[in-house]
């Protein structure tokens, strides 16, 4: 007789009815959770993007930052904002005082500073508080403006009805592959005044002289920022954004406000929208390839040319080309279209070597006009700008700090002989 082996199998513990756990409350809850949200989020706030800006040193020595936006109106036109304070902090509490939606600079093209607080201070103290934004866009430009910075940026208008971000990045992209005006951002200028080793450049810019005597004579006498015209049927300039969640921009008005100012007080807090110019044509295509038109600037361009005099008629009236010369932190001087184009090749492609106290060797490539190199050089000698790296140079061959302060070249630059040879 067989017998089964006995095998100890668990048997399922019982669940009684009061210890079941609610399976359909738990449902509810994981589809209702995603909808609760913190009363502290606002979610949906809108921001204004400015795609140009502009600082300016007024009479009584306050700063005044004016921003261009767009109008969102129907001619496609743009808005200059305008306010002053004793500082870039305060001016920019009051200009954001009166504004409906938080400032956010992630779309900013152009950083114009006029001619008066360009020349005559240094550009350190007024260009790091513009780059300390924490929404300032890395490829900011910075241009110096021969005159009013905020009356240029007012005048200023897209051609052939494309928003004024994209004519700024099309036109800066063609003059830079010319070498019509020099590649510096924000950053790059504010790294190379840090460095001591060498002097940056700015671009230059300008209200065509023609085109500025045509405008006053049609808008009669007026002070400040003069209207521009965007092209009707441009598209609109995506002024203001939104995001999922708590606003990010600059500033909100806080403590930098003057301790008595009150609602209609705000100093020079103003307005300027651009007129509606002819109707946009499709003048311009596109392929997917090389661009192939005419003209391409070249060396026929005039010697003396440079921004504000361009001979010709109808566009936009603002000019870019040519550059601002920085020596000892500061704008000393200009050049013109033909030195800007020469200076930056001789930037590439120059070597400085044997450097002394008393002057050292530039040799450069043989196409070049050594009799045209040294013009330039000693023209950047009296204005004081380091370009082409002397100053590098020499701290490559004494690098540390202690040997570069004792060497001297800094001090020493504009009295040095800089000898120009050929390759």
């Amino acid at each position: 007789m067989s017998t089964r082996p006995f095998i100890n199998t668990p048997t399922r513990p019982s669940i009684s009815p009061s210890t079941r756990i609610p399976i359909l409350p738990l449902i509810l809850l994981s589809l209702l959770l995603p909808l609760l949200t913190a009363c502290s989020v606002r979610s949906g706030e809108k921001q204004i993007f400015p795609i140009c800006m502009s600082l300016d040193r007024l009479a009584d020595g306050r700063l005044q930052l004016a921003v261009q936006v767009s109008s969102m109106a129907e001619d496609g036109g743009y808005a200059v904002f305008t306010a002053a304070g004793d500082s870039f902090a305060q001016a920019l509490e009051i200009l954001g005082a009166s504004m409906p939606y938080p400032l956010h600079f992630g779309q900013l093209r152009l950083c114009l500073v006029g001619w008066s607080p360009a020349t005559e201070g240094a550009l350190r103290p007024l260009l790091e508080p513009v780059a300390g934004l924490h929404t300032i866009s890395p490829e900011a430009a910075v241009f110096a403006v021969m005159g009013n910075a905020a009356e240029v940026m007012a005048a200023q208008k897209p051609d052939l009805g494309v928003r004024l971000s994209t004519y700024l990045d099309q036109l800066l992209a063609r003059l830079r592959q010319e070498r019509l005006t020099p590649e510096e951002t924000l950053q790059d200028v504010l790294h190379m005044l840090d460095s001591g080793y060498g002097d940056p450049l700015l671009g230059l810019c300008a209200l065509n002289g023609q085109m500025a005597g045509q405008r006053q004579e049609g808008s009669g006498s007026q002070t400040g920022p003069q209207p521009g015209g965007g092209q009707q049927g441009a598209e609109a300039e995506p002024a203001f954004g939104q995001t999922d969640g708590i606003a990010i921009g600059e500033p909100s008005p806080g403590d930098d406000l003057p301790p008595a100012l009150s609602a209609g007080d705000l100093p020079g807090s103003t307005a300027s929208l651009t007129q509606p110019g002819d109707a946009a044509h499709p003048a311009f295509s596109r392929n997917d390839g090389i661009a192939i038109g005419e003209p391409s600037p070249g060396d026929d361009l005039p010697p003396a040319l440079s921004a504000g005099d361009l001979p010709r008629q109808g566009g936009n009236p603002v000019e870019y080309i040519g550059c601002a010369a920085v020596g000892d932190g500061r704008v000393t001087g200009m050049l013109t279209a033909e030195e800007t184009r020469l200076l930056l090749t001789l930037r590439q492609q120059a070597k400085v070597t044997h450097v002394t106290r008393e002057g050292a060797l530039i040799t450069i490539p043989a196409e070049l006009s050594v009799q045209t190199v040294s013009k330039l050089v000693t023209k950047l000698q009296n204005m004081h700008c380091d370009v082409l790296g002397v100053c590098a140079a020499e701290a490559k061959q004494h690098p540390t700090t202690l040997q570069r302060d004792a060497f001297g070249t800094a001090a020493a630059y504009p009295a040095m002989r800089l000898t120009i040879m050929p390759e």
